[in-house]
């Protein structure tokens, strides 16, 4: 059975859906949600392009950017530096 028809199942016998319902069911049910059916999101073959995905030179931007920023930081206040984290880039 299609996603949709079990949204339209489950509407009608258990009432309306809130949007972050829908959502859920949209995006990772089990069979049928976008995070469950597709491994390739993004790049040529996906469904979008991230900066991860057209090269190497968007990181190397972002490289010197936090090297200047470690440089100011360190040299302007008590600190060692600061965190750096990176959610969720790319397919990997």
């Amino acid at each position: 059975m299609l996603l949709r028809d079990l949204i339209i199942t489950q509407i009608r016998t258990e009432g309306p859906l809130t949007f972050a319902e829908y959502m859920e069911a949209a995006l990772y049910h089990q069979t049928g949600g976008y995070y469950a059916r597709n491994e390739q999101r993004s790049g040529r073959t996906g469904d979008f392009y991230t900066s991860v995905d057209v090269g190497p030179l968007f990181g190397e931007l972002i490289a010197v950017q936090l090297a200047e920023m470690w440089q100011l930081i360190t040299s302007t206040t008590n600190t060692d530096g600061f965190d750096l984290v990176e959610v969720g880039a790319g397919n990997a």
